[in-house]
């Protein structure tokens, strides 16, 4: 079996949910294209592909929102080539003010929006998502697969930092303008820690993270997830996770606190469904209100000792959470989509 998959970008989306487990796959002998972009495009006039399809039986789609690619799917299908439609949030419950909100909306562009994602799903052999309320919202029709995140092994081999003794370091790894409402969880108590135990914070971005604590630290740009990101988390002492209640947030992943806890970094994190489910796992403390926030920061910042065992707890349990484990779990939904196509075809 062959298969093309085209992730969305070279940032996390793309690495997370296809480059990582490809790299894994290729390295055991698995025949698998990455693609730059979508090479079919449907012409809606003629009905045929002008441009042909990479030679493969199934081609993975991420995050298709352009009516071009949608509408190029039953005609790949229809040369026997099944398509896989991969999702990993849920883009019709996108909160006000979020950055994607508008971008995919039907009014901001008929061509490119959400609604051509919803109707991908619906006509792909196979939808791929990372949790279960994902599933419900594009896989209602069953033919879906929950493909949780993971994180390759290379990150359970990162040094840590030592726990500091003074100054320890607290820091968030999102984006101000994707987690809408998520800092305000914490009910305004990271000044007031940072204070009382003498932590810096540190973040990542443009230092929107900073002005929307109303604290000081030091920002690090976006780095590359291959090189210096990982080694830049593993330095932090402490990790945050919040995520404000939302439809948009229970269908989140818990890849933040998987993160912290492979690269060796102890977390506070929000009751989200997959937070709890790694909860339970044995990794993150939660934090249900902002007396916990401020109860559970205080307790790592202050404590050396707590953050070492539980960061050693991290990383035993993410050992058993890597792509290198779990890789053939992306194959086998690939396989089954094949299979699915195949079926149809016999049919027909």
């Amino acid at each position: 079996m062959k298969v093309a998959v085209h992730p969305c970008d070279r940032g996390g989306c793309g690495h997370y949910r296809l480059l990582f487990p490809v790299d894994v796959l290729q390295a055991e002998g698995h025949d698998i294209v990455v693609a730059d972009g979508f090479d079919a495009y449907h012409d809606t006039v003629t009905g045929r592909i002008i441009r042909p399809v990479i030679d493969a039986d199934v081609v993975v789609l991420q995050r298709p929102l352009v009516k071009a690619v949608v509408e190029a799917i039953p005609r790949i299908q229809s040369l026997g080539i099944a398509v896989v439609v991969e999702v990993d949030d849920d883009f019709h419950a996108l909160p006000k003010g979020h950055g994607a909100r508008k971008g995919t909306s039907v009014e901001n562009d008929p061509t490119y929006n959400r609604m051509w994602l919803r109707r991908a799903c619906e006509q792909a052999d196979l939808v791929t998502v990372t949790t279960p309320a994902l599933a419900e919202r594009y896989g209602a029709h069953g033919r879906v697969a929950v493909l949780p995140n993971l994180v390759p092994a290379s990150y359970l081999a990162v040094p840590s930092t030592p726990p500091r003794e003074s100054a320890p370091t607290v820091g968030w790894t999102g984006s101000v303008v994707t987690h809408i409402g998520d800092l305000e969880v914490m009910g305004g108590v990271v000044p007031g820690v940072l204070e009382e135990t003498g932590a810096r914070f540190v973040s990542w971005g443009v230092g929107l993270t900073e002005e929307a604590l109303g604290v000081k630290g030091r920002v690090r740009p976006w780095a590359d997830l291959r090189g210096a990101y990982p080694r830049q988390v593993a330095d932090l002492d402490v990790g945050l996770v919040p995520l404000a209640p939302s439809a948009f947030t229970n269908a989140k992943s818990a890849l933040k606190m998987s993160e912290y806890a492979a690269l060796g970094v102890p977390s506070v994190i929000s009751p989200s469904p997959d937070n709890l489910r790694m909860h339970a796992e044995g990794i993150g403390l939660l934090a249900r209100t902002p007396a916990d926030w401020r109860h559970h920061l205080t307790a790592l910042l202050t404590s050396p000792d707590m953050r070492s065992s539980l960061a050693a707890r991290g990383r035993e349990v993410m050992a058993g959470f890597t792509y290198e484990e779990h890789a053939g779990d992306w194959w086998q939904a690939w396989r089954s989509a094949a299979d699915t196509r195949a079926a149809g075809r016999m049919v027909a």
